[in-house]
């Protein structure tokens, strides 16, 4: 198909504002938008170019793509986000392609479970399972207690429960994710052309990747770790996972029409300054660094100096410090850590922004490393008593500094954004019907956006996700 069939397709399937029943996460994207500012969204340009570019080494994924898209209700947004994923993945998979060599969903037959996509990079076929996680009411409450991103033990959760709010982790996702994955690369590796590939699962996350980092090497509990939670397999048929901090771009320009951190188009894969994490897994086979390096990937413990990229067991979100290494100390003072952090944190540190990750991790091992040699449990909470002071400063410096003129700068952004087109919308609502739609369609207004808008109201730019 060609970009242009593709863009008529899109708009053809995501309806339209002529019955109020009908709603859709892209109805102002594909529709309003374009009778507002008289031109096509951002969004809608940038998805249909990638559906374009797919569809070149996949006749027929443009097609599948939108019906998928248009199928789901506006109630099920955060499904488009799932498909928004797997495309994000797969532009980045046809790019570094040899020969864009790609095969969107293999299997032999129609009835076997299969992964996302097989591929070939410098000569070595993969086949890669796309995970993404409904993250969009999840980021709306993980700051606003004390969030646990590891699975501590029931003792240590009981405590907590009692004492504060608690926001449970999200490891079971990525278990859960683990266990969907291993049972489709079982049965994909039972067909003889395929059982050599090696097997990779990418999980497409928001900007704390920490959370699924954490869950899969955190040393107190990680899936991938001899301590893990989930006994009934290692995993080992899944060589390693890509975790890609992206979804909060795509809710960006649905929400603002912007993008974040220097990014240019919203499928663009990953920025040397913000890589994907890829963890090994140690019972799987070393996935080959040619790989790992065309998908912008490295070793979260090469970034060490960057908290998103450490495992941490939680985050208060009182304070915006986050604690890792309780595994290192004996479980006798585990409640005396989280009551530091209770008694130390006298008020909340205001948040401006809640989909950038913005915390700093206190690493309980490394406290330990500098200690004397001998030195009890007392001295070590001692020492991370004056961390956790010392951090604090830093936290409120960095929120008020950064944070804050951040969100003072895209407020006045968006609020010139919609006050323009607010205006616009009831500017051009008022054109003679006769006279060519606004929209720079072929009709006439009388036949075109007067009755594909006749249950359209303008209230705010962010309404179309509300």
């Amino acid at each position: 198909m060609g970009y242009d069939e593709i863009v008529q397709l899109l708009e053809s399937k995501i309806p339209d504002y002529s019955k109020s029943s009908e709603l859709h996460l892209l109805q102002f994207h594909v529709h309003a938008y374009k009778f507002i500012a008289g031109k096509r969204h951002p969004m809608v340009v940038m998805l249909c170019k990638a559906l374009f570019n797919l569809d070149q080494c996949m006749q027929g994924y443009a097609e599948t793509m939108i019906e998928r898209i248009a199928s789901f209700n506006k109630k099920n947004f955060e499904q488009v986000i799932q498909v928004f994923g797997e495309i994000h993945v797969l532009m980045r998979a046809s790019i570094v392609s040899d020969n864009k060599f790609i095969v969107s969903e293999p299997r032999k037959k129609k009835t076997d479970k299969n992964p996302e996509l097989r591929s070939v990079i410098n000569g070595l076929f993969y086949a890669a399972e796309v995970k993404t996680p409904q993250l969009f009411r999840y980021s709306n409450q993980r700051q606003s207690g004390f969030q646990i991103t590891s699975q501590l033990s029931v003792e240590n959760f009981d405590f907590l429960k009692i004492n504060e709010k608690i926001v449970t982790s999200r490891v079971l996702t990525v278990r859960d994710y683990l266990v969907s994955a291993e049972e489709k690369f079982k049965a994909y590796t039972e067909n003889d052309e395929y059982k050599n590939d090696f097997r990779l699962l990418f999980i497409v996350w928001d900007d704390y990747i920490n959370e699924p980092i954490s869950a899969l090497v955190g040393p107190y509990s990680g899936l991938f770790t001899e301590n893990s939670f989930h006994n009934e397999s290692n995993f080992s048929i899944i060589d390693g996972v890509f975790i890609v901090r992206h979804q909060h771009q795509f809710y960006r320009m649905l929400q603002y029409g912007e993008l974040v951190n220097s990014y240019t188009d919203v499928f663009q894969f990953v920025k040397e300054q913000f890589p994907a994490a890829f963890i090994q897994n140690p019972y799987g086979r070393k996935v080959p660094e040619s790989i790992l390096l065309n998908f912008g990937a490295i070793n979260p413990n090469d970034v060490f100096y960057l908290a998103e990229y450490q495992t941490t067991d939680f985050v208060d979100w009182r304070s915006g410090i986050a604690l890792s290494g309780l595994n290192s100390i004996s479980q006798e003072y585990h409640q005396r850590v989280f009551n530091l952090f209770k008694d130390l944190v006298s008020e909340r540190i205001e948040r401006y922004i809640n989909d950038i990750a913005l915390f700093s991790n206190i690493n309980l091992s490394k406290i330990m490393e500098n200690l004397e040699q001998g030195s009890d449990n007392d001295v070590l909470l001692e020492k991370l008593k004056k961390t956790i002071f010392s951090v604090i400063r830093v936290q409120q410096h960095q929120v008020e500094d950064r944070e804050k003129k951040n969100w003072e700068s895209y407020n006045k952004k968006r609020e010139m954004l919609n006050g323009h087109l607010k205006d616009l919308y009831h500017q051009k609502k008022k054109s003679e019907l006769e006279h060519p739609c606004p929209c720079g369609g072929k009709d006439i207004y009388e036949n075109c956006c007067f009755i594909k808008l006749s249950n359209y109201n303008y209230v705010s730019y962010s309404d179309s996700i509300g």
